[in-house]
């Protein structure tokens, strides 16, 4: 460093004052571009997270519009006349209707497919009377959800878990057949929660941005990137929890619900406020995510909307080293 300086001294004068200028003006200009990044963060970070926001309210939104449309569904097939004849004969009187109900119930799978599975109807105890899943026929679903809040009156959705009659993912619909105060009977539909998973994957947040779909328990009910996530909770349920999920038999044949440690994102969702975005990484060593969530209005559900910082601040990046790189 002498030996440079003692060079620099050398120099003629006009020289050292050049060479100052430009060490200051480089100097000046990094401090520029340094405050202009930092001007053009924070710009990215509100804009992105009022996107994030908004993606979150339009997917609530989006949802609340199909739920509603599908309880309607089935309660005007809980009306239809077939379903009404059929639950309120005696069992003497039911042989001749079997056959027209049964088509009736099949045409309404048929028209709604590919998402509706099985239509059921249920006496008064629970007992499947018909189905278009002849497999369900004879099961009882006294005990279930679906059946009691549809037997006390109730146009019933419930929430997505694993059906006890094929093991596979299902939500059930409900409604009163017969009279809301005293039904004769009750409809159920066994609807594919493919119908959900396929709105919220259609979901697109930036290049890599996506969402998710949480139940009151924080367990995701559906996944815009990794369907494997499914059934998956942010973190550890209590035991009491997996007890209350097992009684209703909302996840049959499952022995546990596994979590992925995502306990930022849990402690958020559970405080529910939701103002201001969530900026955390989603695992241990991982770069943070921005996170915005809206409620459903029809259901004690979460949508999660997310984007990495990274793509979040990388027009601001680009845009300093280009500013860097023009002034070089």
């Amino acid at each position: 460093m002498s030996w440079l300086r003692q060079k620099i001294e050398r120099w003629p004068l006009a020289n050292r004052l050049a060479l100052a200028m430009l060490c200051v003006a480089a100097l000046a200009i990094t401090v520029l571009f340094y405050d202009l990044d930092r001007t053009n963060r924070a710009e990215l970070a509100q804009l992105q997270t009022t996107a994030l926001h908004n993606s979150a309210n339009d997917l609530a939104r989006a949802l609340d519009a199909l739920m509603e449309n599908e309880r309607s569904r089935v309660a005007n097939l809980a009306l239809s006349r077939s379903a009404q004849e059929f639950a309120g004969a005696r069992p003497d009187q039911r042989a001749p209707l079997f056959t027209p109900t049964l088509a009736d119930f099949s045409n309404f799978l048929d028209s709604n497919r590919p998402f509706y599975r099985a239509v059921l109807l249920l006496d008064q105890q629970g007992e499947v009377l018909i189905s278009t899943d002849g497999s369900a026929v004879g099961q009882r679903f006294g005990t279930s959800t679906f059946f009691r809040a549809a037997r006390a009156g109730q146009i019933y959705m419930s929430d997505p878990g694993i059906s006890a009659i094929d093991r596979q993912p299902v939500i059930w619909l409900a409604a009163p057949v017969g009279g809301a105060n005293a039904p004769a009977g009750v409809l159920a539909v066994a609807l594919s929660p493919e119908e959900i998973w396929r709105v919220v994957e259609q979901v697109r947040i930036g290049e890599g941005g996506y969402a998710l779909l949480l139940d009151r328990y924080r367990i995701r009910l559906a996944h815009g990137r990794d369907p494997r996530y499914v059934f998956r909770s942010l973190a550890p349920l209590a035991a009491s929890t997996w007890q209350q999920l097992r009684a209703e038999g909302r996840f049959a044949g499952l022995p546990a619900i596994a979590d992925t440690q995502s306990l930022a994102l849990d402690t958020y969702v559970r405080a529910g406020a939701f103002g201001a975005p969530l900026i955390a990484p989603p695992s241990p060593g991982t770069g943070n995510v921005y996170y915005a969530a809206a409620r459903t209005r029809s259901r004690d559900w979460t949508v999660v909307a997310m984007l990495s910082e990274r793509e979040i601040f990388a027009p601001a990046e680009r845009a300093t080293l280009r500013g860097l790189m023009a002034t070089v």
